[in-house]
């Protein structure tokens, strides 16, 4: 099994919890959907960690999960030890600028990864500020995608200001 799409089937952090598991011990799964679940921060610390363990999986998307700044962080530790992992979509969680902080670390740890969905996850200009210190030090990304959030002028001169540097 390369690809499992699972959005909106009423799964929770224990049942994230289970499949976690088979992520971190699977030798094919490149793509997991777990869109519109309930999985929550206990859900994501799981996923985190399978990240962390899997060497194949390259596609997560979490969108409407539940997730907030804690949830955001556990899968941050797993996707700056990730070896595979290339596009994260969280979008329509509420992570606000502390999960984007944990983010933005990740970016600059990870080697993989060349795409970030955080489309409308209550990110601020502070939460910009610590994605584009990311940006600035990454070497694969390709595309960050930020729409719907409230990052103002100040968010976008931080965020020109890592593109100039990643040029």
């Amino acid at each position: 099994l390369t690809d499992l799409h699972l959005s909106y089937c009423g799964i929770t952090a224990g049942g994230a919890a289970h499949l976690a598991v088979g992520v971190g011990r699977s030798l094919s799964l490149a793509t997991l959907d777990l869109s519109g679940n309930e999985i929550g921060d206990s859900g994501a610390e799981g996923l985190g960690r399978a990240l962390a363990a899997s060497s194949t999986l390259t596609a997560l998307t979490l969108m409407c999960c539940g997730m907030t700044a804690g949830g955001a962080a556990h899968l941050a530790e797993g996707v700056g030890r990730s070896p595979s992992l290339a596009t994260l979509q969280l979008s329509v969680n509420e992570i606000g600028d502390s999960g984007a902080e944990g983010l933005g670390r990740a970016l600059a740890a990870s080697s993989t990864l060349t795409a970030l969905d955080l489309s409308n996850c209550g990110i601020t200009a502070g939460g910009a500020a610590h994605l584009a210190e990311g940006v600035g030090r990454s070497a694969s990304l390709a595309t960050l995608e930020l729409s719907g959030n409230k990052i103002g002028d100040s968010g976008a001169e931080g965020l020109g200001r890592a593109l100039a540097a990643s040029s």
